[in-house]
């Protein structure tokens, strides 16, 4: 959740009202567009072609999913109140829960806190970005700093509070306010992204004296490819573990899915000069989604190719199995099969490349 500044010492979750106003225009907007393409697949698409009315749906739910991904979005801005400061009396932390009415309140005192521990994190931003079409706007990761503060608060109870800090003001502006209250600061060249705020989660960090020179630049952008240097407890690897096995066999059902498509619904499918028509090209297009979806944040060259020919056995294996098979119809599911693959591929190492070559030469 983002964090508003009203210096560089308080912070809040409070939206401004213009943002709201914005927030519910969008997410009315994008409902009423949803609402609308649902109307047309159903009122004039399927009764005139199948596809079509898939495709309609298709986009319609996508629309509807982003109208409600927007309002979730929005409603913890306002059922949620956060606020966060430092105060000349110590690190203050503030969390109130507007439907339940439960306030948390913390309050490290400098004489209380143990240490302050510095690492590497990160937030996604739009930044520009010179393509082919010319400079357009593109999520980054921009590197901040992550705070863990340590210590005991005033009610008695050990806590261990975080916050991150994407301006080098601000940033210097806090470390000369621990450094006056005599608070021990350290930093590790570790990213500290996904590391949970627990003592024993930060206790096995490597870290020595901050001196006042950080091992990256605030403001900077990391490449996609940059090295792997984040900390990781062993439950975290475990879960990380857990995703992976997860997404292959997401893969393994996508390539099976082919299967009964390719044997019972393709060949219903009209065929024009060798390939299917374009209006029943709807698999072509989900398969290319989930491909890509599931390969997102993929850094192994091997797994596009390994997950392509996945698709591509599946897709044979397909073909082998459909009854009353044609030429035609042979000839109409390898167009299918070389379209998945190809763009499958290419837009793939497409990606791969473009995000290593930002990172080396930017």
């Amino acid at each position: 959740m983002e964090m508003f500044s009203k210096d560089h010492r308080l912070f809040s979750n409070k939206l401004p009202n213009w943002a709201v106003g914005a927030h519910v225009t969008l997410i009315l907007f994008l409902l009423l567009l949803g609402l609308g393409i649902t109307y047309l697949a159903f009122a004039v698409a399927l009764g005139s072609s199948f596809g079509s009315f898939l495709l309609l749906l298709f986009a319609a739910l996508i629309i509807l999913f982003l109208a409600l991904f927007g309002y979730k979005n929005l409603r913890k801005y306002l059922d949620y109140a956060i606020k966060v400061e430092l105060r000349d009396d110590g690190y203050y932390y503030s969390f109130h829960n507007k439907k339940t009415r439960k306030t948390e309140e913390i309050l490290l005192p400098y004489q209380k806190i143990d240490y302050v521990l510095i690492g590497k994190s990160y937030i996604l931003l739009p930044k520009s970005e010179q393509t082919l079409d010319g400079i357009k706007p593109r999520l980054k990761k921009v590197a901040q700093a992550k705070l863990y503060i340590k210590g005991s608060s005033t009610l008695g109870k050990e806590a261990v509070l975080t916050f991150k800090i994407g301006h080098n003001e601000m940033f210097d502006e806090w470390v000369r306010v621990f450094r006056e209250n005599q608070v021990p600061l350290y930093h590790t060249e570790l990213s500290l992204n996904r590391t949970p705020n627990t003592s024993e989660a930060i206790a096995g960090i490597p870290k020595q004296e901050y001196e006042g020179t950080l091992s990256f630049n605030i403001g900077d952008i990391i490449s996609d490819f940059a090295k792997d240097d984040e900390y990781l407890t062993e439950e975290i690897k475990m879960r990380l573990e857990k995703s992976r096995k997860r997404r292959n066999s997401y893969s393994v059902f996508i390539a099976l899915a082919q299967i009964p498509m390719v044997s019972l619904w393709f060949p219903h499918f009209p065929i024009e000069d060798g390939f299917f028509s374009s209006i029943d090209m709807l698999p072509w297009l989900l398969t290319l989604i989930a491909l890509f979806i599931v390969n997102a944040g993929n850094r192994k060259w091997y797994k596009p190719l390994l997950d392509g020919f996945l698709v591509v056995l599946a897709i044979n294996i397909g073909t082998l199995l459909a009854t009353n098979k044609t030429e035609e119809f042979s000839e109409a599911v390898l167009s299918y099969n070389l379209m998945v693959t190809i763009f499958f591929l290419a837009g793939s190492y497409l990606y791969m490349f473009s995000r290593w070559l930002w990172g080396k030469f930017r």
